[in-house]
């Protein structure tokens, strides 16, 4: 039997490196995301869990013939911009997403992180005062 070394691991290691450095948190499909957070939650135990999963709505105080597609970008770009590089956001439909912040304490920083988000989406929104970000 052929002893492994080092050296032959070198092709896997070198395809799970990315091509640069993340910068910017992982933006995902829903299937990605649901593996993720359920690998998430296998790893912590009930007594300790350091992941926070929130989700963001996006409505329009009227919403008769609204086009989010304008809010959808402006939601991204604040999430890409705005958000650690390790968190995890997934956009589950037009008007909602699904971030996971991950090593983050439960009570207040998670409150500043919504608060970030929200002051950067309506600073960048054109139509901000028309729009209503929710966090569950």
């Amino acid at each position: 039997m052929e002893e492994l070394s080092i050296s032959a691991l070198s092709p896997v290691i070198e395809a799970l490196e990315p091509d640069s450095p993340q910068e910017q948190p992982l933006i995902c499909d829903k299937e990605t995301f649901i593996k993720i957070y359920q690998l998430e939650k296998r790893r912590h135990n009930e007594d300790y869990n350091s992941s926070y999963l929130t989700h963001i709505i996006i409505t329009y105080k009227d919403n008769r013939g609204v086009d989010f597609s304008k809010l959808e970008q402006v939601m991204l770009h604040t999430l890409k911009n705005y958000i650690r590089r390790g968190d995890a956001v997934c956009q589950w439909d037009k008007q909602h997403f699904a971030v996971l912040l991950y090593d983050i304490d439960h009570s207040s920083n998670v409150e500043v992180v919504e608060q970030r988000i929200k002051y950067f989406f309506y600073t960048n929104c054109n139509e901000a005062d028309k729009v209503k970000v929710n966090f569950l």
